[in-house]
């Protein structure tokens, strides 16, 4: 079975930040403090601590602190994927292509964070020979990410609409495992949505599989940043699980 240590991770990180600009003005998510330390420690520290050894950022707004900061990091082994102008998430990836490594990898939103049973999730991804696994968590409140609907015996999600969580508790939690060989199908250099012109389309043709993950600690907008940070009993549950 490919092991962690040799599965790549794309973290997207080249989003505008325009829903948290009013306490963030001058600095990417990824960098947003947590308890004086950057959101992307957190993350980087937990993947390194599972077993992932190769991390590839796409960047785009200011994409240059983000690459200082990792110069901090000695052990870690970074590549930096910049767009020269917006791509989407889907985009972003097709655009670091040439820089994945590994068959199948996994990919993270860089402003969130859902703890994963990594191994399981590639073990399930081989068992399946499927090109997609999205990990889906509960979440009874959110109404802005994606709504899925699964098959609880064959794990294929049947239906994804982003941000429609109207009929059921089970939304993205901002973690999948690809092939590049869905990657290879992407156009170059075109704005693309993994959220609007991937899923919908897999989840359609039964090509979209689901793997469950724990809760969501999303920091991408001003109001669930705050709730983080100033809520004592969730960010201990946060650093906890780091």
């Amino acid at each position: 079975m490919q092991s962690l240590y040799n599965t790549d991770v794309v973290i997207l990180c080249g989003g505008l930040g325009t829903r948290v600009k009013s306490v963030l003005p001058n600095k990417p998510k990824v960098l947003a403090p947590i308890n004086n330390i950057p959101f992307l420690d957190y993350l980087i520290n937990h993947l390194t601590k599972v077993g992932f050894k190769r991390f590839i950022l796409c960047l785009g707004h200011l994409h240059n602190l983000v690459i200082e900061h990792c110069n901090s990091f000695r052990r870690e082994n970074f590549v930096f994927s910049v767009e020269n102008y917006p791509l989407g998430t889907a985009g972003a990836i097709k655009n670091a292509e040439k820089h994945i490594r590994s068959d199948n990898f996994v990919v993270l939103n860089g402003d969130s964070f859902c703890d994963t049973d990594y191994v399981g999730l590639l073990e399930q991804h081989e068992a399946i020979d499927s090109d997609a696994v999205m990990v889906i968590s509960k979440d009874l409140h959110r109404t802005d990410v994606g709504n899925v609907k699964y098959n609880e015996k064959s794990k294929i999600i049947t239906s994804f609409n982003e941000k429609e969580c109207k009929y059921s508790v089970w939304v993205n939690s901002g973690i999948y495992l690809l092939s590049k060989k869905i990657i290879s199908t992407l156009p170059n250099n075109t704005f693309l949505s993994l959220e609007h012109d991937l899923f919908p389309d897999l989840a359609k043709e039964n090509k979209l599989y689901s793997f469950f993950g724990g809760p969501v600690y999303d920091i991408g907008t001003t109001e669930r940043y705050n709730d983080i940070i100033n809520n004592p009993h969730l960010l201990n549950d946060f650093i906890k699980l780091q």
